[in-house]
């Protein structure tokens, strides 16, 4: 293999790269080392994946164009400023991996031991210094799409040796990850080899003895599930099913088992007397006691330990089934050439395409009624920041508007019934805000667009179940002139 991006990419991640980053985030040098490192094999993993389906050289070439457009050298540079890389590479990470890229940083977090953001931005990172390599490949020696097709293919050999051993694990223990499963798998030549250890992964990525493992699985919820509404996960209310009692309580009872057949099987040497047969008998007698207590033990033991099981088990089958369902809903991500020539790489289903066929369509008249929900704007959770993953959206939605200098926009924020209806109300305008904010810096005039909150006012789903608390906690937009 004549170029190894990854050992390239190293080469620009300095140590005086890595203690700039940690200080922006807040983390330690030796946490962000190691999360980048293995950033980088994680999404060039994805990248080789994307690259060898049949659309592959299109794809790679849409994806130079939108995140690096008009620069002929477009590869990062020492003096580059890592935290402008990180924001750049949201966009990336969902173009790379779609709806699955929230479930890859709860995985990097944990495995780094950083915070869910950090993570995010630090793929996001990841990604701007291979696609700057790629760039720089195609400009220096003239490559074409078909060329870096080749080249990223070359490249699956020194990804798969490079990638932690104990991030794999984590990627494939995660319910709904199995796309990137598949791409592992296809890495190492094994169908379904990142399935291995879902059973040992599944308790640290739900929440087990790590301290840092309910990461991974917030982010299912924040990113999988609230993704498709707009927002980040429940800010005040579901609270997932606590395993631990259970698991702990077994693991008392166990001891208490091994413990009462010990004593039980200690027998007294001592002369058989009339005195000491009473005592034979009443130790006898404590010695059924003890055992049939031992077995009730045991036996409830075992019955709780299953029915911990089958509750992670139900828990993981639901998680993985909203990753499979908001991925499917969303569509396939393909190209859309604007009218001012602007070509944006979004899902069939996404935000950006409904809005565009109501803006094109002539018989669509505006009104109030009609609102669009973003499918990929994130939240901290409890807060007014957007996750660096929801640039991406934001970005196509900008290049909406710079499209179509006649449209102005409404931002929407909602939120459940759960918790303060005033509380939730500041919320939801601060988010609305927030959004309407991203969308002036990158250029939108701001006599364009509005943003209000409605908090609780305004449920489309019914707020007594948790799906429907979900589809409540929302951002949406509506056109409002074109």
């Amino acid at each position: 293999m004549a170029v190894n991006l990854l050992e390239m990419a190293k080469g620009y991640l300095t140590d005086a790269v890595v203690n700039r980053v940690s200080g922006s985030l807040n983390e330690s040098p030796e946490n962000t080392q190691k999360a980048l490192m293995g950033a980088l094999p994680v999404f060039l993993s994805g990248l080789i994946s994307k690259s060898s389906a049949p659309d592959g050289p299109g794809f790679l070439t849409g994806m130079l164009q939108n995140f690096m457009p008009g620069s002929s050298t477009p590869a990062m540079a020492a003096d580059d400023d890592p935290d402008a890389m990180m924001q750049k590479g949201g966009g990336l990470l969902d173009a790379v991996f779609g709806s699955n890229s929230g479930l890859i940083g709860g995985a990097l977090a944990q495995y780094a031991g950083v915070k869910s953001a950090s993570a995010s931005g630090l793929m996001g990172m990841a990604g701007s210094v291979i696609t700057g390599l790629l760039g720089r490949q195609m400009a220096s020696q003239g490559t074409g799409a078909s060329g870096l097709v080749s080249l990223l293919a070359d490249q699956r050999e020194a990804v798969t040796a490079a990638m932690p051993s104990g991030l794999s694990s984590l990627l494939g223990a995660i319910p709904g990850l199995g796309a990137l499963g598949g791409i592992m798998g296809g890495l190492t030549g094994a169908t379904g080899s990142a399935l291995s250890g879902v059973t040992g992964g599944l308790g640290s990525a739900i929440g087990g003895a790590g301290g840092t493992a309910p990461t991974a699985f917030d982010d299912v919820r924040g990113s999988a599930t609230g993704g498709p509404t707009g927002m980040a996960a429940d800010d005040r209310g579901d609270k997932g099913f606590n395993f631990m009692p259970w698991i702990l309580g077994a693991i008392v009872l166990a001891a208490l088992v091994y413990f009462l057949r010990g004593c039980g099987d200690k027998k007294d040497s001592t002369a058989v007397t009339s005195s000491t047969m009473n005592d034979t008998t009443s130790a006898s007698t404590r010695d059924v006691t003890a055992t049939s207590m031992a077995d009730s033990a045991g036996n409830n033991a075992g019955a709780m330990m299953d029915t911990a099981s089958t509750a992670i088990g139900n828990a993981a089958d639901k998680v993985g089934d909203a990753v499979a369902n908001a991925a499917a809903s969303l569509g396939a991500f393909g190209a859309k050439k604007l009218p001012d020539g602007v070509e944006l790489n979004i899902p069939a289903n996404g935000v950006e395409n409904r809005l565009i066929t109501f803006i094109d369509d002539k018989s669509m008249m505006v009104d109030k009624k009609t609102w669009f929900d973003f499918d990929r704007l994130l939240f901290e959770t409890g807060s007014a920041k957007l996750k660096p993953e929801s640039r991406e959206q934001l970005q196509n939605m900008a290049a909406i508007l710079k499209a179509y200098p006649a449209v102005n926009l409404k931002i929407g924020g909602y939120t459940d019934n759960a918790g303060n209806a005033a509380s939730n109300k500041k919320l939801s305008q601060q988010r609305a805000d927030a959004a309407m904010a991203e969308l002036t810096k990158l250029g939108v005039d701001k006599t364009r667009l509005e943003a209000e909150g409605y908090g609780q006012e305004i449920p489309i789903a019914d707020n007594t179940t948790a799906e429907g608390r979900q589809k409540n906690r929302r951002t949406s937009v509506r056109v409002t002139k074109k």
